[in-house]
């Protein structure tokens, strides 16, 4: 077996966001010749872990596929003690993969009880943000603009193994490890995705807010600016519940928002406490419609019990700005009235933007 220690430079861990502590965590991955623990080998682990005040890089290697026990022995070993496993879909595979080689060992599966952070579930919420068809690894560094020195995937390295254990190509030993670190490597690479969660998790700090006019069509549009809590890796693009733009660069945002101009509804939740009045189109409560001529009035109902009101509004998707405005009783979609006081004190619109900033994640 051959295993391989050396520290490698520091990295922002980005625990504040990801909920995880350093010093108690180890990043892992692992190589097999195939996706069944049943039917294929364990041949590669390696881990990235603090060890004192470096980041060490570890691997551990089988020569020959009779040294895969020892190989994970070696591994659990080592990784007993950290509290947390952190990977990249190791969920789905790696350690039920381990699991199922520590029970075919009669070995006690120590990472069972440890805490576990999957990367990949936790940056998957991510995908209509940063406008990605996957959600791998590879997707990711790409997106931040990473590049691999190694080309090969799992599944090409499976016959470079087996030629290397054959004892003909020892030198096979370095695209096997190298892909392997770049695994490793690339998950604290990506870290800087916790960027974007906070982001979606509403935390920034409200600037302004001014109103627009296109030219042409004489359409009015909100402009909601924002400073993300933390520098965002790449500038991100995304429409919002329709017709709402976001846009982000590294320290900036900007939320864009088409206004409604026109007469909106509120609807009165007690109905039963108001009249209709059909010539003015309008409830009123009964203490007032009391003193309206009975053939002039009549027993509100849901989808009349409202009072119009005429102005600018926002589309909002829930009722997060009140009182919330609708164009009938059936629609769906809720409205809130823009207030120019906004354009001198944004800081009312927080709450909204983060309602605004949560609907991507639906």
């Amino acid at each position: 077996m051959i295993k391989i220690r050396r520290k490698i430079p520091d990295f922002a861990a980005w625990s504040h966001i990801l909920s995880y502590i350093p010093e108690r965590s180890l990043f892992f991955d692992i190589e097999t010749t195939g996706l069944s623990a049943a039917s294929s080998s364990l041949y590669l682990i390696g881990s990235i872990g603090l060890d004192g005040s470096d980041w060490m890089l570890c691997q551990w290697l089988a020569d020959d596929p009779s040294e895969e026990e020892m190989v994970l022995t070696s591994f659990l070993e080592y990784a007993s003690g950290y509290d947390t496993m952190i990977h990249f879909n190791g969920s789905t595979f790696d350690l039920p993969f381990l699991s199922k080689k520590c029970s075919h060992y009669h070995l006690a599966d120590g990472l069972a009880e440890k805490g576990s952070l999957d990367l990949y579930l936790k940056f998957r919420p991510l995908k209509a943000l940063l406008g990605l068809e996957h959600m791998n690894q590879t997707a990711l560094q790409a997106f931040l603009g990473l590049k691999r020195a190694d080309t090969m995937d799992g599944k090409e390295l499976i016959p470079v193994y087996k030629k290397y254990v054959s004892g003909t190509a020892p030198e096979l030993s370095e695209p096997l490890l190298l892909h392997n670190e770049e695994d490793l490597l690339g998950m604290t690479q990506i870290l800087p995705m916790a960027a974007y969660l906070a982001l979606m998790n509403g935390d920034i700090r409200m600037e302004s807010c001014r109103m627009t006019e296109d030219i042409c069509s004489h359409m009015q549009t909100a402009v909601l600016s924002f400073r993300p809590a933390n520098v965002l890796p790449q500038p991100v693009s995304i429409q919002i519940c329709n017709s709402c733009l976001l846009e982000c660069d590294a320290s900036r945002g900007s939320l864009r928002i088409p206004v409604f101009q026109g007469t909106l509804l509120y609807f009165f939740e007690n109905y039963r406490d108001y009249y209709y009045l059909p010539l003015e189109d309008q409830a009123v409560h009964k203490s007032v419609a009391a003193f309206v001529d009975r053939q002039h009035r009549q027993p509100a109902r849901p989808a009349n019990c409202y009072t119009r009101k005429s102005g600018c509004f926002l589309p909002q998707p829930e009722a997060i700005l009140v009182p919330s405005f609708r164009s009938s009783w059936k629609s769906r979609q809720l409205y809130a009235e823009y207030d120019p006081v906004w354009e001198t004190d944004a800081g009312p619109l927080l709450k909204y933007v983060r309602a605004m900033l949560r609907c991507i994640k639906k």
